[in-house]
């Protein structure tokens, strides 16, 4: 009779796979690169058995379906509180293309000032809306700022059913694609017209720690040189995952330029997606990062889930 694998995403599974790869001479970084970028094998395989399960409320990650044995993490609802020991048992960062979707509510300001206490309502339906489609796509939402909303789509994350149909790109823009079909053009019935972008490029995706006694983001020790970012060794503190690079410095901007109902899609998205670049018309748009190549997707022409 054979025994069981383990638990998927619970420390015991996940400290023993660190403890075999590191004897093994793998570096922390180098297993947080194989698993955004390409998944890992024990993953996928029960990815694949979780998936078969058929459930609409998954883990992003292990594909388990949300549910009495199952949390959902209290940073981010699109992980399951198993696989976020992942995070806290291996520690790292890594840098790869990474498709990245941000999502900017337009006239917020005056939205917000004639809804009143309303408006925390229609923020919540705005975030739960399109967080799903993001969800649906393969991809989590790692940020929540006011009024936009940032996420990324790692190539690892895609199920095994779902590679060689799609890639993290091609999900991404389909997810874009939605969006601009079901954002109104102005307020209307709680639903908060908004634009989105995306982009795909060089970021790094990278955990930070506190200790349990410091404040989590600053530190008085001002000659800091470098204990902020995660240790590959044990975390006390609480983590969370942050990004940086191009890919959301040039997605935000052009976020902020899309018009209600529209997404800009950059050319290096297309291409990262498999696109024939030369079945679109693009322009030239200057940000801050870099100047790029976008086109527009309008409600119009785009797609629904």
């Amino acid at each position: 009779m054979s025994m069981p694998g383990p638990r998927i995403g619970a420390a015991t599974g996940w400290q023993q796979f660190a403890a075999d790869e590191r004897a093994k001479g793998a570096e922390t970084n180098q297993l947080w690169h194989q698993i955004l970028a390409e998944g890992l094998p024990f993953l996928l395989e029960r990815q694949a058995e979780n998936e078969a399960l058929g459930s609409n409320d998954a883990c992003v990650y292990c594909y388990r379906p949300f549910g009495p044995n199952l949390g959902r993490n209290r940073l981010n609802r699109y992980y399951c509180d198993d696989c976020d020991t992942f995070i806290r048992t291996m520690p790292g960062q890594a840098e790869l293309v990474l498709p990245t979707l941000v999502v900017d509510i337009r006239n917020s300001t005056g939205i917000e000032q004639s809804l009143g206490a309303d408006w925390v309502r229609a923020i919540r339906r705005f975030r739960r809306d399109v967080g799903r489609t993001v969800q649906r796509h393969y991809g989590f939402v790692m940020n929540t700022a006011g009024d936009s909303l940032m996420a990324v789509f790692p190539p690892g994350f895609l199920p095994p059913s779902e590679r060689g149909r799609t890639n993290a790109a091609a999900e991404a823009i389909a997810a874009a694609e939605t969006l601009a079909a079901r954002s109104p053009t102005e307020y209307v019935d709680g639903r908060l017209p908004y634009g989105t972008a995306v982009h795909a490029t060089d970021m790094m995706l990278f955990s930070v720690r506190g200790d349990e006694d410091d404040d989590f983001f600053f530190d008085d020790d001002d000659d800091d040189d470098g204990a902020w970012m995660a240790s590959p060794t044990e975390v006390s503190g609480p983590v969370s995952i942050d990004m940086a690079g191009e890919a959301i410095v040039v997605a935000c901007v052009l976020s902020d330029a899309a018009a209600a109902g529209e997404a800009l899609i950059t050319e290096a998205a297309d291409r990262e997606a498999g696109k024939d670049v030369t079945e679109f018309v693009y322009e030239d748009k200057a940000t801050k990062a870099a100047p790029v190549r976008i086109r527009h997707v309008r409600a119009e022409q785009s797609g629904s889930d």
